[in-house]
């Protein structure tokens, strides 16, 4: 998705729009009523957001310990 993103200008998918589109999908609640997932929508769009904008950070590899 952040690839996607990198390429906002040209296919209007920023980080905001692409969280609108996958965060119903991405973070939902198994029991969640209608009302539920309405009002948690601006949280979870903000959380994907953040994730997209920090990906590198987020979800980069762990760094090896140093050795003694």
């Amino acid at each position: 998705l952040q690839l996607v993103s990198s390429h906002s200008a040209s296919n209007k998918m920023s980080p905001a729009n692409l969280a609108i589109v996958f965060a119903p999908s991405i973070i939902r609640a198994e029991k969640e009523t209608q009302m539920e997932a309405m009002m948690s929508m601006r949280t979870t769009t903000d959380l994907v957001e953040f994730l997209i904008q920090n990906c590198h950070k987020v979800f980069a590899p762990p760094k090896a310990a140093p050795t003694a």
